[in-house]
This record gives C-alpha cells, sequence and structure tokens, in this order.
C-alpha cells in the first residue's frame, strides 16, 4: 500500500471515529429526570456540573424534570438535594437517576478544595493535587477556609489515619 493510500485512510478513520464520538454528545436541550428509589419523582434536587462556559446548575420541577444544555450531555453531574444522598453521574441516556434518603437529615453546606485529610469537632483539613493543605470551619451555617499552606514538594499519596469527629 502506498504511503499517500495509506494516510488517506488514516486520516479518513480518525474523522469516522471522532464523528462516533460526537455522536454521543447532545446537539439539543435534554431532559433528565430525578427519582426516589421507590420511582416517585423528586422536586428541589440541583444538577449541576461542567466547566466554564459550558457549567449549569439546573432544578428539577415537580414531576422530578430538569433541562439541561446540550453541552451537558455524556459529561459529568452531581445530583444533590437536602437529606438525600449526592450522586455523580455520566449524564448518558435514558436520563434517568435515583437518589436516595437519608435516614437522617443532611444538606450541603459548602465545597472543599482537595481530599479530606483530617477531621476535628468544627473543623476539617483537606490536601488538594497541587500540594496545598487546607483548614475549614464547619459549622450549621456553612464552610469557612480559615488556611492555606503549601508544601515545598509535591505530594504523592494520602492516608487518613482517622475518619471520626
Amino acid at each position: 500500500m502506498s504511503r499517500k493510500r495509506w494516510l488517506t485512510l488514516a486520516v479518513l478513520s480518525l474523522f469516522s471515529l471522532g464523528c462516533a464520538v460526537r455522536s454521543a454528545i447532545e446537539t439539543e436541550s435534554f431532559t433528565v429526570t430525578v427519582l426516589t428509589n421507590e420511582g416517585r419523582p423528586i422536586e428541589g434536587a440541583v444538577i449541576e456540573g461542567g466547566i466554564d462556559w459550558d457549567s449549569f446548575r439546573v432544578e428539577t420541577d415537580a414531576d422530578g424534570h430538569a433541562t439541561l444544555p446540550p453541552s451537558a450531555g455524556g459529561g459529568e453531574a452531581w445530583i444533590h438535594l437536602d437529606n438525600h444522598l449526592p450522586r455523580r453521574v455520566i449524564l448518558t441516556r435514558p436520563y434517568r437517576y435515583e437518589l436516595v434518603q437519608t435516614s437522617q437529615r443532611l444538606r450541603l453546606l459548602g465545597s472543599l478544595d482537595g481530599q479530606a485529610v483530617l477531621f476535628a469537632p468544627g473543623r476539617l483539613a483537606t490536601l488538594d493535587d497541587q500540594g496545598t493543605y487546607h483548614l475549614y470551619a464547619i459549622n450549621g451555617t456553612g464552610v469557612t477556609e480559615m488556611a492555606t499552606a503549601e508544601f515545598p514538594h509535591g505530594v504523592r499519596q494520602v492516608r487518613i489515619i482517622e475518619d471520626r469527629v
């Protein structure tokens, strides 16, 4: 096979592969349904994800439906609601997801950077991928970052010693 013919076939193969991957991403807005594990619609569940211009944050209506932008299709999202276990999903057809209610009352207090490495009464410490240590104060109204510190050499591994408050 000549070099030119081989190159043409390679380019066509890559193009067709790219088209197949793109077809998995939505071209129009689509509807997500959030239900209880008994199949009842959940109103007020928040579905959020994306980055920068493609970020989204939508709440479900009384029928458990939320309309998401085309850019969300095929991507990751978090679905959360007070008193339900949050769930990370990949947005793929048929776009039906269940949330499980918690046995006790829970609600989202805020977002943290990194992985949790220390738990203490009213405090939580995390370590992010760049080796930055974050210390947070936690109370019934939210989460507040108190301090940060950078390790001089990148962190390669973290081991939690104790996970109780």
